[in-house]
């Protein structure tokens, strides 16, 4: 009887570990698509141009230069604004002509 109880137990158990971990799957581990999705209707233009970068070709998705706070409207400021040091992250000789330019200090 012990035994039984425990297979059925256990059997219940499985679905709802798996239920529970995807619903607490967090959003940040959310995809460029999921991004898109709620930006196509705030700032198309945006995703436009997102879309025909090379930063869409190459997969570089919308948390690598934002971070990923962000995931409502009700969080928005969380967002991060990329300035040149972040962009420096991956464009670094680009960064350096841009560090020694005129247009550095405007």
């Amino acid at each position: 009887m012990k035994k039984a109880l425990w297979k059925n137990g256990f059997l219940l158990i499985i679905p709802t570990v798996l239920l529970l971990g995807f619903a607490a799957t967090p959003l940040w581990a959310a995809d460029a698509a999921t991004c898109v999705s709620c930006h196509e209707r705030s700032t198309p233009g945006q995703v436009k141009d997102w879309r025909v970068s090379r930063h869409a070709e190459e997969d570089i998705g919308c948390a690598d230069c934002h971070g990923d706070k962000h995931m409502t409207a009700k969080d928005a400021k969380l967002a991060q604004m990329p300035d040149e040091h972040v962009c420096k992250e991956c464009h670094e000789e680009q960064f350096e002509s841009f560090a020694k330019g005129k247009h550095n200090f405007g």
